[in-house]
């Protein structure tokens, strides 16, 4: 179960890179959990990853463009096996099969 634990982690952690800056949630000043002395806690507020926003209307001027949260979180509670299926396509190429999109389990004839 240790094995497994690592290759969650490491699952979700890799999953998590995006450019999106964090919320910041509000938390009451006088939260006994998160004010405690030595809370990591800062400014009364718990980062919060955000969700990548979509374009709602699309206009030619992309001033007037309209956005909302599309609902899938960089990371979140599913693993995406990306150890298994590649977090990249040069990943994908190299542990997937060229035909069939099977994963590699043996050499080729040329050693890959």
């Amino acid at each position: 179960i240790t094995h497994f634990a690592h290759y969650v982690s490491f699952d979700l952690t890799a999953s998590a890179k995006t450019n999106i800056p964090p919320i910041l949630i509000p938390m009451p000043a006088n939260d006994a959990s998160y004010q405690s002395p030595g809370s990591f806690i800062l400014n009364n507020s718990i980062p919060f990853q955000s969700t990548p926003q979509l374009v709602a209307n699309s206009s030619s001027d992309p001033s007037k463009n309209k956005f909302v949260n599309g609902g899938v979180n960089m990371i979140t509670g599913f693993l995406d096996q990306s150890a298994l299926y590649g977090s990249s396509l040069a990943d994908v190429t190299r542990l997937r099969e060229k035909t069939g999109c099977k994963m590699l389990t043996a050499l080729d004839s040329l050693g890959h």
